[in-house]
C-alpha cells in the first residue's frame, strides 16, 4: 500500500523498536481488556484496505482578492480497514467534534478506532464495501 506523497513503510519488528519519546520511550496502553479489542488481539490480519478522500484547498488570496497560491486538489488517505477473524477494525484519521459527540471530523491529526459499520456511517463514510454496508 502506498500513501501517495505521505509514504508508507513496513518494518519487520514492532514500531516500539523504532520510536522513542523522552527517557521513558513511547506511551503505551493495554487494549486487550477492552471488549472490542479482546477478540482481535493476536489475530492475523486477513485483509487491509484504505479509504481515500479527494480534497481541495484554496485558492489562497489576500484581502484584496489577489491569488497568492492556486487551488490544489489531492487524494488523501483518511482510514484503514483491517480485517481479522473476529471482525473488522477501522483506524480513522480524525477526532471527535466535541466531547460525547457521535460524529467525527475526519482528516485530523488524531486516530479514532472504530469497530462497527454503523459508527463508520455516522462519521460520514459512504455505504459500500469499505464500511461493509
Amino acid at each position: 500500500m502506498r500513501f501517495y506523497l505521505y509514504g508508507n513503510e513496513t518494518f519487520p519488528t514492532p514500531m516500539a523498536d523504532r520510536c522513542a519519546r523522552g527517557g521513558e520511550g513511547i506511551d503505551r496502553w493495554r487494549v486487550d481488556p477492552h471488549p472490542h479489542w479482546e477478540p482481535r488481539v493476536g489475530s492475523a490480519v486477513r485483509a487491509v484496505n484504505c479509504f481515500w478522500w479527494h480534497v481541495a484547498f484554496g485558492p489562497v488570496t489576500t484581502s484584496d482578492g489577489r491569488v497568492v497560491h492556486p487551488r490544489i486538489e489531492r487524494d488523501v488517505p483518511v482510514a484503514i480497514r483491517l480485517d481479522v477473524d473476529a471482525g473488522p477494525v477501522w483506524l480513522v484519521a480524525g477526532h471527535p467534534l466535541c466531547p460525547g459527540d457521535d460524529g467525527a471530523a475526519v482528516i485530523g491529526d488524531e486516530v479514532v478506532v472504530v469497530f462497527t459499520s454503523e459508527r463508520m456511517a455516522a462519521f460520514g463514510f459512504p455505504p459500500g464495501p469499505f464500511i461493509g454496508t
